[in-house]
């Protein structure tokens, strides 16, 4: 569990789980056939995701995992080199036999939250076929993430320290130090990259506008650029529309002969559902 006590493990561990699995039970109450058990910080592109629940529906899976791309501090402040090891799992089967456990175990890092029991059919797919964007340490007040975190074992120096250094850090002003102990050895550089989702911090788009779009850092320093064709594979990839939920809904019948549609709840709770 990354360090965390037994106290920490059946607090808040176990309390985000119970979320988890109340909106699990939700959509299943409501119909839906899949189900995104997404956090607020995590973001898809609309074609990327579509597609997966085709291949889904098709292979008859449980689970579709993917990797995902990390953020620090602004919105262009992308990670790198991209973690390959850990999975999120972007979309799963609502069924009333696949309840979420704590730790179900599985050969893949996936969020020990995050695990359906019985869930053996598992789509895999590469960075090319679908992604999460993990604005994961992108907050307009980052004490307030550090302080509510279900992992804030990991953080000794407690929220105020780890907020402090990382609200006086830039990618031109020292090395990348994440303060998760786990993900600290995996990022040595930050990428700068177009803020695709338009997401706004402290009322502006960010404070990364001041540093060049491709340009890479490390130590501090510039040390080279990313290539136009990289930066333009993932931005045509990330078309997105002017708001999530949206980003959800596809034109009837688009799923063919099943007659399946991703519907974005009004209530917050996203599932498929059949038309």
């Amino acid at each position: 569990m990354g360090g965390a006590s037994p106290e920490d493990i059946g607090d808040h561990f176990c309390n985000e789980l119970s979320k988890r699995e109340i909106g699990r039970r939700r959509c299943l109450a409501g119909g839906c056939h899949a189900f995104m058990s997404i956090d607020a910080d995590e973001f898809y592109a609309r074609a990327q995701l579509a597609e997966a629940a085709r291949a889904m529906w098709r292979g008859g899976h449980d689970v579709v995992t993917c990797r995902m791309r990390t953020f620090m501090v602004d919105p262009t402040w992308e990670l790198r080199p991209h973690d390959d090891t850990s999975r999120v799992a972007a979309l799963m089967r609502c069924h009333p036999h696949m309840p979420f456990r704590l730790c179900v175990p599985t050969s893949m890092l996936v969020d020990p939250t995050r695990r359906l029991l019985r869930a053996s059919r598992v789509l895999d797919l590469p960075r090319a076929r679908l992604e999460m964007h993990h604005m994961s340490l992108v907050r307009r007040s980052l004490r307030s993430k550090f302080s509510s975190v279900s992992n804030r074992a990991n953080y000794p120096q407690g929220a105020e320290a780890a907020a402090r250094s990382l609200e006086a850090w830039a990618p031109d002003k020292g090395p990348v130090v994440h303060p998760h102990p786990a993900a600290r050895p995996r990022f040595d550089s930050v990428v700068v990259v177009p803020n695709h989702f338009g997401i706004r911090v402290h009322g502006t788009a960010g404070r990364g506008s001041r540093l060049r779009q491709g340009a890479r850092y490390s130590g501090g320093k510039l040390v080279g650029h990313e290539s136009a064709a990289d930066a333009e594979g993932v931005a045509s990839a990330l078309r997105m529309p002017a708001s999530w939920a949206d980003s959800l809904a596809l034109p009837a019948g688009e799923w063919g002969p099943d007659g399946v549609a991703i519907r974005a709840r009004a209530d917050g709770i996203e599932g498929l559902r059949p038309l």
